[in-house]
């Protein structure tokens, strides 16, 4: 027996005789209602009553033979579409409607375990992250399906990491007008010494590390042979896990889908026949479908488990600047702090600078070393922290920089167990940072390791001339030109600062070896500035597992004792901002220039390659004085 009970001419209005068994024992049902919802909703309920049956369409009452209600099945829709951001941005000017990677990976690890929940529907969109994010991504959606309940993917839109995402679950549905861009893994890097050449700057750098290829796409027109060493390896090893783990999950043979890939891109209708996606059809006809197989009644629960952005109540500023006006504000930087067992997540996402530059864009993300400094001391100051994991994604920057960190991490796990958690990137100063932690995890197809050094200046001697621009120079001292940027380094300049980044290097394999007991050939076989995958890392002893930020959460509740019938509380820190709430607690922001929109504005039309061309030069920049860098070889994106 069936019937629905939804109202769509009074949609705040539910009722089912399930209402009235609730209502038995008080006065008066028509009394207890009015009194909640008021005459105006007794009206709309009687309205209702008068319309035809056919009106109720949505939520539905089913029965079983001996009459008593079957449990609804339920299954939860999450929806996956543009960035995927480690964190919001440090400081904001409008707080971005944008859910996090944690997010996104908590709400499908809640509903493993929710009893209510049967089975879930991913609504993918393009997907905005790495390969390290999409492993996570994809994880969760497996441990659910390992927890005995249905998982869905509904491909609106499909690249590699999309269908790669998509391959973990139970089943795979794509729109009719749909397209399978399966078409292999292509990186691209600009080399831009021909560019160069011709508005005549000259990049004059100097590297450690005989992989060390940062510096090369400003210094060659060219991928040296190393570069392309380095770099196939890289790929070979993304594209057997690609290969392997979508194979795993549609049940094909590696070999088998090696030759799909190089048979695509595919139509829906091709992609189906080739046995990549298990149906055809719209979001609706899917949820058509679900309805109609179950004996029991059906619900969906769009967006489960997200949690709305809520504004600043409109009193709370106008408090704020009472207490401005009346010399509190230091009242104002004071927060309450969670009680009971706390795990600190400190992410650390942005190029690795000694603090925020001046020049950063307003919403730009950076890794503060000052700033990552004072929170690790406050957290080890706090008693009830009892765990902390490092939350890395980054490509490195400076040297000496990451060595605060690196130092501030072994004295905090001292105090508190610290675990690393690499997310898409964690190379050069990224791992610098990373390898301090006690236990370190990564996800298979995150990009670490190149463990090297670089460092050097622009020279902008011949653009001056073309500009015709004269300098004079005036002097004292053998190498005050060190670096000038209207000459190249003299031979005694590039011995001098040479032995300077060889030292930068000793430290780094030192602060290695120091944190993860390796010496010798071993270190050296994981160093020389390679770049590599985290199942490559984990095979040189670079980091001690696969797994992503869940794990790594864990793990840390795991090393500071924590039982599983213990409450704890999870915090992100540093805290996003309001740009207002920056300006209102006195703090030094840093920012001059406009919102990070305004800079995304002038890249938006621009292709990806060229985009994050602006992206690796603008990392460079912020190293700004010159110092010993440790960064990756270039900016590459592998889709």
């Amino acid at each position: 027996m069936t019937y629905r009970s939804y109202n769509p001419v009074c949609p705040l209005l539910t009722f089912s005789p399930s209402d009235s068994r609730k209502m038995e024992g008080r006065n008066s049902p028509k009394k207890a209602f009015t009194h909640r919802h008021g005459p105006g909703m007794l009206l709309c309920l009687c309205a209702v009553l008068l319309l035809p049956g056919r009106i109720f369409a949505e939520r539905e009452v089913r029965l079983d033979p001996e009459g008593e209600h079957l449990r609804p099945v339920k299954y939860g829709g999450v929806e996956i579409s543009g960035r995927v951001p480690e964190s919001l941005p440090e400081i904001y000017l409008l707080r971005p409607d944008l859910h996090t990677l944690k997010d996104l990976v908590q709400r499908l690890n809640a509903a493993a375990v929710d009893r209510s929940i049967d089975g879930v529907i991913v609504r993918m969109g393009r997907f905005g992250g790495g390969w390290g994010k999409a492993r996570e991504v994809r994880n969760a959606i497996s441990n659910i399906a390992g927890a005995g309940k249905e998982t869905i993917v509904f491909l609106e839109r499909a690249g590699n990491l999309e269908y790669y995402i998509a391959s973990g679950a139970d089943r795979v549905v794509m729109p009719p007008a749909g397209s399978l861009m399966l078409t292999g893994l292509r990186g691209e890097v600009m080399f831009l010494k021909g560019l160069l050449d011709k508005v005549g700057v000259k990049a004059d750098f100097l590297q450690v590390g005989d992989y060390k290829g940062a510096a090369d796409p400003f210094v060659d027109k060219s991928a040296s042979e190393k570069f392309k060493d380095a770099a196939g390896l890289l790929f070979d090893s993304l594209f057997d896990q690609f290969a392997a783990d979508i194979a795993e999950g549609r049940g094909l043979e590696p070999e088998s889908v090696i030759e799909l890939v190089d048979s695509g891109p595919y139509t829906t209708s091709g992609a189906l026949r080739a046995g990549l996606i298990d149906d055809v059809k719209f979001h609706h006809e899917l949820l058509k479908e679900l309805r109609e197989k179950e004996e029991a009644p059906f619900e969906y629960v769009s967006d489960y488990g997200r949690e709305e952005i809520t504004a600043i109540p409109l009193g709370e500023g106008t408090q704020r600047l009472m207490k401005i006006l009346l010399g509190m504000r230091a009242e104002l930087r004071r927060e309450v702090f969670p009680e009971g067992n706390v795990i600190a997540i400190v992410n650390m996402v942005g190029p690795v600078v000694m603090e925020r530059p001046e020049t950063a864009l307003l919403d730009d993300s950076v890794v503060d070393a000052r700033l990552v400094v004072r929170i690790l001391q406050e957290l080890r100051d706090k008693p009830n922290v009892a765990a902390v994991v490092l939350r890395i994604e980054s490509p490195g920057g400076d040297a000496q920089a990451a060595d605060l960190i690196w130092e501030a991490v072994r004295e905090t796990d001292r105090a508190v167990p610290v675990v690393t958690s690499i997310s898409d990137v964690a190379g050069s100063g990224g791992y610098y940072i990373a390898c301090a932690g006690r236990y370190v995890f990564a996800s298979e197809g995150s990009m670490t390791g190149s463990i090297g050094v670089v460092g050097g200046k622009f020279v902008v001697k011949d653009l001056f001339d073309k500009l015709g621009i004269n300098v004079e120079v005036f002097e004292r001292g053998r190498h005050s030109g060190l670096f000038s940027p209207i000459e190249t380094f003299s031979e005694s300049q590039r011995e001098r600062f040479r032995h300077l980044l060889e030292n930068t290097y000793d430290t780094f394999l030192g602060r290695v070896a120091d944190a993860r007991g390796m010496s010798g050939e071993k270190l050296s076989a994981a160093a020389g500035g390679r770049p590599l995958t985290g199942i490559q890392a984990l095979e040189m002893g670079l980091i001690d597992e696969a797994g992503g930020l869940h794990e790594a959460i864990a793990y840390a509740r795991e090393l500071a004792g924590i039982g599983e019938d213990e409450d704890i509380t999870v915090i992100s820190l540093p805290k996003p901002q309001s740009l207002l709430d920056a300006i209102l607690t006195g703090r030094d922001i840093g920012v001059n220039y406009p919102p990070g929109l305004l800079e995304r504005g002038r890249t938006a039309l621009l292709p990806e390659m060229v985009e994050d061309g602006f992206r690796y030069l603008h990392a460079v920049s912020l190293m700004g004085d010159y110092r010993p860098a440790t960064l990756m070889p270039a900016m590459i994106r592998i889709r």
